[in-house]
């Protein structure tokens, strides 16, 4: 019997297919973000140059944690989600009267998203918690013991910044985790059931305006229902698509990132794109190309013999998935408007060092597993 080392095979892909995406991520924010840069400080490269720290940044991390043993993630998971918490509730307090604890604010400056943080750091602590409880994971009394607080207060602390959007998808992630790993539906259910009688109970009216107005832009995204600022931005977005046909109007020259779009740059970036390389160009960079590491994705994790490795991927690329199937689905209007970036392409500091460091987990886990052959 022979052992051999799986990333002999596997971890060159994951290695060319982030390189891959960031190249072509910061040429489309140079051209998506040209505008909106010009606009609020006369340079055309001003977020494109910020971004370009951040990618480095990233990468640098990318390839220390690649280099790391992955499993010394498991003993100290925990110690990990409460850290997060510690940030956002720091969040709360240096929010300086904002409207918005996101964003870990010092002296009036923005130092990084909370969420993006606690993100990885519950996706980490789910993936300990199947490893050690994976044939008791249906059992009531551990879940509430040694799960159910943790994701609680996680998911609250997210949502009450308020980041109903993030509250969601980072639930949806883990969700999915738990359902792969065997926990009963019934269970999901009850659980899915809890978060929502908190959601109801506590959204905003501007969230349930996205919720009540979410089936008429379905039926007629054209057309005017409020008096909203989400309804013109998803005006906007389906013209840029339109605009961009089969082919594009050419990287540079689509017309909706002159401000017509809020946050075309980051949160509506998918419109932009769409419009300079049209449905043919779109489809071959972002369906192909997220479509290709989910492939590879499901074959890798045929040969992960351990589970909290195993699991680790499942939530990252999950991540990745329901981060990029969202921008997609409230950019054509099938969703309710949120504020997901794209990953990898989208600009924003945060999401883009843990989009790449995430990547290094994966990594690390391809090159410290073994298979038998």
């Amino acid at each position: 019997m022979t052992v051999v080392r799986i990333e002999k095979k596997f971890e060159k892909f994951y290695f060319i297919w982030t390189l891959s995406m960031v190249l072509f991520g910061t040429i489309l924010l140079l051209s998506a973000s040209s505008a909106y840069s010009f606009s609020i400080a006369n340079d055309i490269s001003f977020l494109f140059n910020r971004h370009i720290v951040k990618i480095v940044l990233g990468i640098m991390l990318l390839m220390i944690i690649s280099r790391l043993n992955y499993k010394y993630l498991s003993k100290i998971n925990k110690f990990l989600v409460v850290v997060s918490w510690f940030i956002m509730v720091l969040g709360y307090y240096f929010s300086d009267g904002d409207s918005t604890a996101r964003w870990l604010k010092i002296s009036g400056y923005s130092l990084f998203q909370t969420s993006d943080i606690a993100k990885l750091a519950i996706i980490i602590f789910t993936a300990d918690f199947i490893q050690k409880k994976y044939n008791s994971i249906n059992n009531y009394e551990i879940l509430l013991k040694e799960f159910v607080p943790y994701f609680i207060i996680t998911i609250s602390l997210i949502y009450f910044q308020p980041d109903f959007s993030s509250s969601v998808v980072i639930s949806s992630i883990v969700i999915i985790m738990l359902l792969i790993a065997g926990l009963n539906k019934k269970i999901i259910i009850y659980l899915g059931f809890l978060l929502l009688v908190i959601f109801l109970f506590t959204t905003k009216e501007y969230q349930l305006d996205r919720l009540e107005n979410w089936p008429y832009r379905i039926m007629f995204p054209l057309n005017d229902y409020k008096e909203i600022f989400n309804d013109q931005q998803i005006k906007y977005s389906i013209f840029g698509l339109a605009n961009g046909g089969l082919i594009g109007q050419g990287l540079g020259n689509s017309f909706i990132k002159n401000n017509f779009l809020s946050e075309g740059h980051t949160d509506f970036i998918f419109p932009i794109i769409s419009e300079e390389l049209g449905f043919i160009g779109c489809t071959c960079l972002l369906f192909i190309s997220f479509g290709a590491l989910f492939h590879k994705s499901l074959t890798i994790l045929q040969h992960i013999r351990d589970r909290f490795g195993f699991f680790i991927i499942i939530g990252l690329v999950s991540m990745y998935l329901v981060y990029f199937l969202t921008h997609i689905g409230y950019c054509i209007g099938l969703l309710p408007t949120t504020g997901l970036p794209l990953p990898f392409l989208s600009y924003g500091g945060t999401s883009t060092v843990i989009n790449l460091l995430s990547m290094g987990i994966i990594i690390s886990v391809i090159r410290y597993n073994r298979i038998s052959i």
